[in-house]
């Protein structure tokens, strides 16, 4: 009998090891980090010079073991200037020109194209939404909502629904600015180019001399 007694404690005793080994090797998932994407304009007919993508910048910071706390700022590059760089050779073809008043959107009478400098800035957009709090569960964060994020493990990115998040790194939102800018290129020069309009010389992005920023932000 106490044979049997030291073996079934023998076995308890394992049996609680591996249980609190197993409980050791578990971790809830880390939400913390910042993740960034760029969201288009939902129009058929976006015009850049007026309207353009907007980048949302999310920031999970833990606050315990199984909540987190968001911030979130929203960005956009904004349309500064558009100049005619060739203004005087232009207006020598154009006897309207001067009378319109206006970046010509087409040769002039003696073929010659406008040749144009866009400016854009990007700018932090004073909007955001207040810090939420976020509860963890089952490898999933929600918030009081019930919106839901999940983190892909395999890729960084976090999503929510049909949105996708990638990673931002070292607070570096290089990456995503230069998306945004190639939307800004390619629909100038299906506008404006490709129509034979304009000869676009050079695309001039910058920062806000304002500009807020997340994290450890680089330009």
């Amino acid at each position: 009998m106490r044979k049997y007694i030291s073996v079934v404690i023998a076995m308890v005793l394992m049996l609680c090891a591996l249980v609190l080994g197993g409980c050791d090797s578990l971790s809830s998932t880390n939400f913390e980090g910042t993740w960034a994407y760029v969201m288009q304009p939902n129009k058929k007919n976006v015009d850049y010079n007026y309207d353009s993508d907007m980048l949302y910048v999310i920031t999970m910071t833990k606050k315990s073991e199984h909540t987190y706390e968001s911030t979130f700022r929203q960005y956009k590059y904004v349309k500064k200037d558009i100049k005619l760089l060739n203004e005087e050779e232009y207006a020598k073809g154009d006897r309207f020109f001067y009378w319109l008043s206006m970046i010509p959107e087409k040769p002039n009478a003696a073929g010659v194209m406008p040749k144009v400098e866009i400016d854009f800035e990007f700018k932090h957009l004073p909007t955001d939404m207040e810090a939420v709090k976020m509860t963890e569960r089952d490898g999933k964060l929600y918030t009081d909502e019930g919106t839901e994020f999940t983190l892909d493990s395999k890729t960084g990115n976090l999503i929510s629904g049909n949105q996708t998040m990638a990673p931002v790194e070292n607070g570096d939102l290089t990456k995503f600015k230069e998306e945004m800018q190639q939307y800004i290129k390619d629909y100038f020069q299906k506008k404006y180019v490709d129509t034979k309009k304009w000869d676009i010389t050079d695309y001039v992005f910058t920062d806000a001399g304002d500009l807020v920023v997340q994290g450890d932000y680089k330009k």
